[in-house]
């Protein structure tokens, strides 16, 4: 896939360092170059990432409106991620963020269970079985294969991931304690990580995973600004049942 599919602005003004002076880098090396700035940056930005949500979530004491099995699903394909970037020995920058984003997305999620009032046993049996994976991951009790197997069907975990949430929003015709913020975050860094996955020839499972990401966290943002954080459409005014006796 050509990267002007995606970037077509950046090419003519790479293209043009062809005929600068020596000292400037080669296109190619122009192009790792800004892949890995990329990197680092989603990395700094991923340090914040889930920060107002968080902030939301404490400020209301509340998680009204947020799908606990979302937030499962999240986390879960978020280790799978890390695991893909870890056995493939991939540049810590193109996975790196995923783990600084799963630690924030574990604590919204033990906020979720909190203020949701979920069975404990269901919490501390999830928290158990992702440790487990991350345990035999790092001493290699779970191989190379089966991590690109994990990884292979990590796109669907994502899908699963969002639509609850997207659906939970159509059924209340709100986005209860939705960040704006977060999802908007999100989804500018998935068209980052489009970039940067291609230029590390990551592979066409992580590109995938990127461009769905990238069309859900989409539709995420566009019910926030649809319905108002935590808000729901606005109806039209009825008119007040006095006027009409009167008319």
């Amino acid at each position: 896939m050509s990267l002007s599919v995606f970037f077509p602005l950046l090419l003519p003004l790479m293209a043009s360092a062809q005929g600068l002076p020596a000292w400037i880098p080669p296109v190619e090396t122009l192009k790792q170059l800004i892949s890995s700035a990329l990197g680092y940056g989603i990395m700094t930005g991923a340090c914040i990432l889930k920060v107002p949500q968080i902030k939301i979530i404490l400020q209301n004491q509340s998680a009204a409106g947020l799908s606990v099995l979302s937030f499962e699903l999240e986390c879960i394909g978020l280790v799978v991620h890390w695991a893909y970037g870890y056995v493939m020995k991939l540049p810590f920058n193109s996975y790196g963020e995923a783990l600084i984003v799963l630690t924030q997305t574990l604590l919204i999620l033990g906020l979720v269970y909190s203020y949701g009032k979920h069975s404990a046993v269901r919490a501390i049996g999830y928290m158990t079985a992702l440790s487990g994976f991350v345990a035999a991951v790092l001493t290699g009790d779970l191989d190379k294969p089966s991590v690109i197997a994990a990884y292979s069907v990590n796109t669907f975990i994502l899908i699963a991931a969002r639509v609850p949430q997207i659906w939970a929003n159509l059924k209340n015709g709100g986005t209860g304690q939705l960040s704006f913020t977060t999802c908007f975050i999100s989804t500018v860094g998935c068209v980052a990580r489009v970039y940067t996955t291609i230029a590390a020839k990551a592979g066409d499972a992580m590109l995938r995973q990127f461009l769905i990401a990238l069309l859900l966290n989409g539709t995420l943002v566009a019910q926030i600004l649809v319905y108002g954080p935590g808000g729901r459409p606005k109806q039209p005014s009825k008119p007040a049942e006095k006027d009409k006796k009167q008319t």
